[in-house]
């Protein structure tokens, strides 16, 4: 389950390898706007930390299988299996959705 992004750099070639990236990135842009937009601080340093975690996730295990960092066990957020892993993202993915849905803050 670490490899999976080598996998789909073997079966997708450039262009799925570079949609997986595109797809964390957006992921974690917009986890950092509903940061800048959250009312609360504690819901701006949530969604921060929750969208920092994904990118430090997917940078690790990125950076894994290309050799460039050690590999350390750290599943690819969304796209490895593992029962615990994808559970605890899929929840990360829904607190950034509750964040964001909620009003933005007012400039005053």
């Amino acid at each position: 389950s670490d490899f999976v992004f080598a996998a789909i750099i073997e079966e997708w070639g450039v262009i799925g390898s570079l949609a997986v990236v595109a797809a964390m990135a957006l992921l974690l842009s917009r986890g950092m706007v509903a940061a800048q937009r959250a009312r609360r601080p504690f819901d701006m340093y949530l969604a921060a930390g929750i969208s920092a975690m994904i990118g430090v996730q997917t940078i690790m295990i990125m950076g894994g299988v290309t050799k460039l960092l050690p590999l350390t066990g750290v599943t690819l957020p969304l796209v490895s299996y593992g029962g615990s892993s994808l559970v605890v993202t899929a929840m990360m993915i829904g607190l950034l959705l509750n964040i964001s849905s909620r009003p933005a803050r007012t400039h005053r």
